[in-house]
This record gives structure tokens, sequence and C-alpha cells, in this order.
């Protein structure tokens, strides 16, 4: 009892005392506080300013790494490029070298009367030619996403990353000599060439070549990519003035649809594709229309070329009134029996979507562009061939211009 009363008489004699010396403690224990902790302020400060220069460090540091990556890329693509045209160099040095021994064994046997003047003499003519292609034959870089090749038809921009494409005109100077030797044969000055898959435009300019650039083109590219490619390469080649390129993809109704990618930019197709693409994407949104409606003005067409991996008949279908009013229009048209099989159609319906306009047609020699007559049975032993539809008698019609 004594203890509990003592308690609280202590307690109350504290509480009193801490009201009084309040007033006075408080600033005397701040200061206290403030004097032993100021060290260790100045301490944490010190080590956050060493941890802000070391922050600020790394940053240049890592910038400076970023650089020195950026440069080393840069120079492995140098090396890759030098590498490149070396490789490039030496295939025409050995190609070079081979058609020189094939002109000196020719020229050994025409001396010693092995073989007559007849004969030496056109193959002497095809090698100088196959030598000059070989030494005409450039290919430069236009930056990580261009290069510039020099065609048959003229210099050309084609996607750097279209190796199968970048690969056939380099060995070759172009994909189809044979029909781009018959467009030239085709149209003349003042002529209309309609081009439907014109892709980067190699017959595009051919045609425009052999209009001397006085006439008008019509090209159709779909893929955005390659069309921009078309469009610069026109522009290159000086004939942009006589063209008008569309986006559209033409098919037998106006509709939004689906591009698939194929493994070239030749290869894009409305249908699906066996092949992978070569860009990321395997497809991409467009927009199709009739050729019908797309030319809602009459236009007097010379040549029609429809190269659509698989949508041909559709684009026929779509194009009837225009192949009904030009009785003097050529259509080649590309014929793979790859994409019969793969859109279930057979090759006699293929054909009969053309014969019923009153179409005959004849298979362009890839090579030569000259005509032949095959058969039925013939067109389903080969794997892709172009052909030339036409009214029966237009050809003659045309031949006998030509004489006169």
């Amino acid at each position: 009892m004594i203890r509990h009363h003592l308690k609280r008489i202590l307690r109350r004699l504290a509480r009193d005392t801490y009201r009084v010396a309040r007033p006075f403690a408080r600033p005397v224990l701040f200061r206290l506080r403030e004097y032993f902790s100021s060290g260790i302020r100045h301490e944490m400060l010190s080590e956050f300013a060493k941890l802000q220069v070391q922050h600020s460090s790394s940053s240049i540091s890592q910038e400076m790494l970023t650089e020195l990556v950026k440069l080393q890329e840069q120079q492995l693509e140098l090396q890759a490029e030098q590498q490149e045209y070396k490789a490039q160099v030496m295939q025409k040095l050995q190609r070079l070298t081979h058609l020189a021994n094939a002109q000196s064994s020719l020229l050994q046997k025409f001396l010693s009367n092995q073989l007559s003047q007849e004969k030496a003499g056109p193959q002497l003519d095809r090698i100088e030619q196959y030598a000059l292609l070989d030494v005409n034959r450039v290919a430069i870089s236009s930056g990580p996403e261009e290069t510039l090749v020099k065609t048959t038809v003229g210099y050309v921009l084609c996607d750097a990353k279209d190796h199968a494409l970048l690969a056939n005109l380099m060995e070759a100077g172009e994909l189809e000599p044979g029909t781009r030797k018959l467009i030239e044969r085709l149209v003349q000055p003042g002529d209309v060439f309609v081009d439907i898959g014109a892709n980067i435009g190699l017959h595009t300019i051919a045609a425009a070549r052999a209009m001397s650039g006085k006439g008008r083109i019509i090209a159709f590219e779909p893929f955005e990519p390659t069309r921009k490619l078309l469009e610069r390469n026109l522009w290159l080649n000086g004939f942009s003035d006589i063209s008008q390129i569309s986006h559209y993809a033409l098919s037998d109704s106006k509709r939004v649809d689906t591009l698939h990618l194929g493994a070239t930019s030749g290869h894009h197709s409305l249908y699906e594709l066996d092949t992978p693409s070569f860009t990321p994407n395997s497809s991409v949104e467009i927009s199709t229309i009739t050729l019908d409606e797309f030319l809602a003005d009459p236009l007097q067409i010379k040549l029609l070329k429809i190269d659509a991996e698989g949508a041909e008949i559709d684009i026929v279908k779509g194009a009837r009134q225009t192949i009904l009013a030009n009785p003097q229009m050529f259509m080649i048209v590309e014929l793979g029996l790859a994409h019969l099989k793969r859109n279930s159609i057979a090759l006699k319906d293929w054909i009969e979507h053309f014969t019923s306009l009153d179409l005959v047609f004849s298979v362009i020699n890839e090579q030569t562009g000259e005509l032949e007559d095959w058969s039925i049975e013939q067109l389903a032993n080969t794997e892709s061939v172009n052909l030339l539809f036409h009214r029966p008698n237009e050809l003659k019609s045309e031949d006998a211009t030509d004489a006169a």
C-alpha cells in the first residue's frame, strides 16, 4: 500500500518536472541530436555524391560501349560488302577467262579449217555478247534496304534482302528475256501497256523503252515496298511522266483482301502460298478492284500483261468488258501449274476462260521470245510458261504491219 502510494507521488512529480523542463530541454535535445547526426548526414551526402558521379560515369561508359558496338557492326558490314564485291569480281574474272578460252578455241578451229566461217561467226558473236554482259553487270549497295543493279533494261533498285531476285539479276541481267523481247516487238510509240503484277518494273521499263517514252503505261503493284521501288525505277529511267501506278490488286470484285507474301518479291499472291515469306510478316491487307471498274473510260490497249501468281482467272473475269472492247489487244499471261493445283483448277478449265472470249494462245519461248504452238498435253508437262493470247487473225495483222 505504501509502495503504491509512493509510485503515484513519483509519477506526478515526474510529470510536473517534464512540463516545466520541456520548453528548456527541447532546444537542447534538438541541438544535441543535430550535433551527433551532422557527421553522419555529411558522410551520407558525401557517399551519395560519389554514387552520382559513379552513375554518371557508368552512363557515359554505357554510351561509349554502345557507340563502339555500332562501329564494330558497321565495320563488319563493310567487311562483308568488301568480301561480296571481291567475290563478284573474281566470279566475273573467271567467266571472262572462260569466255576468252572458248573464243581462242573457236579461232584455232577456224584457222585450222575445222570450223566453217558460217558456224564460227554466230558462235563468236554470242561469246562476245556474253562477255559484254558480264563486264557491264553492276550491283551497288544503296543503304541497308536497297541495292542498285544494272539490268538489261536499265538500272533498277531492288530490296537488299531479296537475295533470289538479286542473284537472278546479277547472273542474267533480267528474269524473263523471251517475254521482254516479245513486249519490245509488240508495243510501239503511242501505245497503251497495262502491267498487272508489275513487281519492280523490269517489263514495265522494257515497254516504256520500246515506246520511246511516248504512250501510256498503267502498272498495278499492291505490295507497298515493291510499289515504291517500281515508282523510283520508272523515275530513275525517265518514264515517270507516261506512267500511272496503282496500289490495287486486280481481281473479280472490289473488296479488302489478304496478300500472302512469297519468298521473293515476284511471288506474292492473293491465294495462300506453300513457300515462306522473306519478310517478318506473312501477309498484308490490300484493296482489290476489277480492271473494268478501274478503266471506267474506254481505252485502246495494245498489250495487257498478267503475272498474278494464281489470280489470273479472277483478273480475266473482272476484265471481261475491257477484253471484249479491245479486239486488237494482246495478252501475256503466266501459266503456273503449281498455282492451278493449289487453287484446284484444271488446266482445260483455265484455258477455257480465255477461249470463251474468242482468244487463242501461243507459247512464248523463254529465251528468244519467238511464238510456238503447243498442245494442252505439252502445257500439262511444263512447270511454268508465259502465253500470248490474241484474236485468231490479230497476230497475222501484226506481222503484216511489222513487215510494212
